[in-house]
């Protein structure tokens, strides 16, 4: 059952951009619902779906009033969320894609985390876990510990990781002016989480809710599933950030090898080799003097490649394993969004 909202607290406006999402927008409103900060408006943004998301998210409005459904004609992800800002009355703003669930007490943590913060603080973020269509946890490695500020540190990738783990003023999102729409414009959208986070970070500091938070799901569907438009992409965000902080080129120079080196890792493991190398091509001629560094990391994760094959197999038995086990490990278990 849904907490009544505390009025005395401050509103926090859920933004929701949902295409096409009517297989996942159910898990993700119910994981957003559930929050143990209950004072939430949440804004569902049907971005021109052609299946049942719009039927889905009034359903869910007609049963919670602090859900609006909004719609426009498709004009990408970056759009959606400009229009769930317009509309929003929040002090503080929070996104979540519709394939993404957030643990029952993000939001609480986060805000809590905000209290203990410097006034200077604007985005407070957490970490994800990497979960599959079925909502079962596959990785938590990743857990940077950027805080403060980052705004070098994102030159190097967006470490926050996807758009479902920040908490931000809302004023300031809207001192930044949203996310911008010229990606999808250019046909080079999948970074504008990114080029969000660096504006942000040049007018305000970060802080970090050190636990899994969010469950970030990661399918053959998504945007990642296209490395050449992705890197097309970062070039656009590395272009304009070279532009305003041309003392910082040579981070950025750094962040585009390492990304392009990141894109090669995953043309790897996908046995693309033919692809890999020209992500690799691109690292060692985007900063040449890091050529031996790369070239000893790409044989590396060659090497590395074959051993993963294997655990990669051994692990998914053991996550097969523990979808029926009574308490599974951390793998295989399904992501937290129900309150205890």
């Amino acid at each position: 059952m849904t907490a009544p909202p505390n009025r005395d607290q401050p509103l926090v406006s859920v933004i929701v951009p949902a295409y096409n999402a009517e297989a996942t927008l159910a898990a993700t409103l119910s994981s957003v619902r559930a929050q143990t900060y209950a004072n939430l408006e949440i804004l569902v943004i049907d971005d021109g779906s052609s299946d049942a998301t719009h039927a889905l998210a009034q359903r869910y409005a007609e049963d919670d009033r602090r859900i609006t459904v909004l719609v426009q004609e498709n004009a990408g992800v970056a759009a959606a969320r400009n229009l769930g800002i317009r509309a929003s009355c929040g002090e503080y703003l929070a996104f979540v894609d519709a394939d993404d669930l957030w643990h029952p007490e993000k939001i609480e943590a986060q805000l809590d985390a905000f209290s203990a913060a410097g006034k200077d603080t604007g985005l407070v973020y957490c970490w994800s876990a990497k979960i599959d269509a079925d909502g079962v946890v596959w990785s938590e490695w990743f857990r940077p510990r950027a805080s403060g500020d980052v705004l070098t540190r994102l030159f190097m990738g967006n470490f926050l990781g996807n758009g479902s783990a920040a908490l931000v003023w809302a004023d300031l999102v809207r001192n930044v002016g949203g996310f911008d729409s010229r990606l999808q414009a250019a046909g080079v959208q999948g970074c504008e989480d990114l080029l969000f986070y660096l504006e942000v970070a040049e007018r305000a500091r970060f802080a970090l809710v050190e636990r899994c938070l969010v469950g970030y799901r990661v399918a053959d569907a998504t945007m990642s599933s296209n490395p050449a438009r992705m890197l097309r992409s970062w070039l656009f965000v590395a272009d304009e950030m070279a532009r305003k902080h041309p003392q910082h080129r040579r981070a950025v120079r750094s962040g585009t090898a390492e990304y392009a080196f990141l894109l090669f890792g995953m043309e790897i493991r996908r046995g693309r080799f033919r692809p890999a190398m020209r992500f690799l091509t691109q690292a060692l001629s985007t900063r040449p003097s890091l050529s031996p560094w790369l070239a000893m990391r790409a044989a590396r994760a060659l090497a590395g490649e074959v051993r993963r094959i294997g655990r990669s197999i051994a692990q998914r038995r053991d996550i097969e394993a523990a979808r029926t086990a009574t308490s599974p490990g951390i793998y295989g278990r399904r992501f937290t969004t129900n309150a205890s």
